[in-house]
């Protein structure tokens, strides 16, 4: 079938990515090598059970699960969601504004749970997560892990009416007719 073959293709040759626990093997980027590593990632439903397709403009919550090594006052989490091209369409994160202060995490073990209102267009995405200190370097940082997909019916039931996708993000917006 041809959409196996080219999903195949496009992510490299690396076959389907699930949430769930992130292999050992996994590609990381660590600047900080030792101070923490992400354990789990988990897009999750409304009832809390974990999904891999979301409805069109459905709210995103995303779990994530991490060890820590040595306790940190200054972790910033960053969600990515991006296309099989590795584009980054969609990106979140814990220092959005000016002033925010860094997450604080002792030793142990550590879950996070992001809500994200994603306006993503129907399609396949995958996610990366970056822990970095408030200098931008990670700690620990994932990519091209966990592909979920945005289906056609929205989460008010209305459905996304193009044959093909028109871009991957369509925001709220407010329209005012002035004469």
């Amino acid at each position: 079938k041809p959409r196996p073959v080219v999903d195949h293709y496009l992510n490299g040759g690396l076959g389907e990515s699930v949430f769930g626990t992130v292999p050992a093997e996994n590609p990381r980027n660590q600047y900080h090598p030792g101070v923490m590593r992400i354990k789990a990632v988990d897009l999750l439903g409304n009832d809390g059970n974990r999904i891999e397709t979301l409805r069109y403009h459905e709210r995103m919550r995303v779990r994530i699960t991490i060890d820590v090594e040595k306790p940190v006052n200054d972790l910033i989490l960053a969600f990515t969601s991006g296309n099989e091209l590795e584009e980054n369409i969609l990106f979140a994160s814990s220092a959005d504004r000016r002033g925010d202060k860094g997450i604080e995490l002792t030793t142990g073990e550590h879950v996070i749970e992001m809500e994200i209102d994603q306006q993503l267009q129907p399609g396949s995405f995958f996610t990366g997560i970056m822990l970095w200190d408030k200098n931008g370097y990670p700690y620990d940082a994932i990519r091209r892990f966990g592909r979920f997909f945005v289906e056609d019916f929205g989460d008010d039931d209305r459905y996304y009416r193009w044959k093909s996708r028109i871009g991957y993000y369509n925001p709220d917006t407010r329209i005012k007719l002035l004469t």
